[in-house]
């Protein structure tokens, strides 16, 4: 069984009647997913596979839901936070997925399993805690459909960019794809949202490829731009330089 506090989280208003167990059997899951009735029976933990992977699967009480929300500071993209009645499905991947829960097909997976839960259950936001951010479900979707389609990792959504100085912004949530996370210095007479877009390409190669463990030079967007990548000695962090 995997740890307490899930990285995902589908909110929404539940009626007091719902039941995991009863919507993980109705006919619009069972066509897309499996639903595996003996492993944690007696539990309020259950077992799904989709696409030959597992997942776990626990109904959250407005008080748990709430209390995870404020642990982990969570802030809300493009519309107002969860109501406080708000209840959630948390889900977790199998212990057997963990150790490459950086590949694109098992996050993508991961993405398809919580589209489906939140349409069925009418969901009004979907919160990612290792980026400590939630976003409404309907800008979810659309994250969800272009990366189910073929794009890249829904960076907005999974990894959060924050502004820690005047000329510094890092992220945080990218260290759930690869333990490490990234302090970018934005290059005198860069601005802001150019720099933002640097730091997405170079969170997006990493979410694909792995941790920077030795520092590189590469072009940058423009012609004459070089970007340094030079890791910590833990290698937890990266510090990114643009000239």
């Amino acid at each position: 069984m995997t740890g307490n506090t899930p990285p995902l989280l589908v909110i929404g208003f539940y009626p007091d009647s719902f039941e995991l167990s009863t919507l993980l059997q109705s006919d619009p899951i069972r066509s897309e997913l499996s639903f595996n009735t003996e492993k944690y029976a007696g539990f309020d933990r259950h077992e799904i596979i989709a696409d030959g992977m597992a997942f776990e699967l626990q109904l959250f009480s407005e008080a748990e839901t709430q209390n995870m929300l404020q642990q982990n500071s969570v802030t809300t993209l493009f519309s107002s936070a969860a109501k406080p009645n708000a209840r959630s499905i948390g889900v977790w991947l199998g212990e057997h997925l963990i150790s490459g829960k950086h590949l694109p097909s098992i996050n993508r997976t991961l993405i398809r399993v919580a589209k489906l839960l939140g349409q069925s259950v009418s969901a009004t936001h979907l919160g990612w805690l290792p980026a400590q951010q939630s976003i409404d479900f309907e800008h979810f979707e659309e994250a969800a459909d272009d990366y189910l389609t073929g794009g890249p990792t829904p960076i907005l959504f999974q990894i959060a960019i924050t502004k820690s100085s005047d000329r510094i912004i890092e992220t945080h949530g990218l260290s759930y794809f690869s333990d490490q996370e990234i302090t970018l210095t934005i290059a005198p007479k860069m601005n802001e949202s150019e720099a933002i877009k640097r730091l997405v390409r170079i969170c997006h190669d990493i979410t694909i490829n792995g941790k920077i463990e030795q520092q590189i030079v590469v072009d940058g967007l423009v012609e004459g731009e070089k970007i340094t990548l030079k890791p910590s000695s833990n290698l937890t962090s990266v510090a990114v330089s643009i000239s």
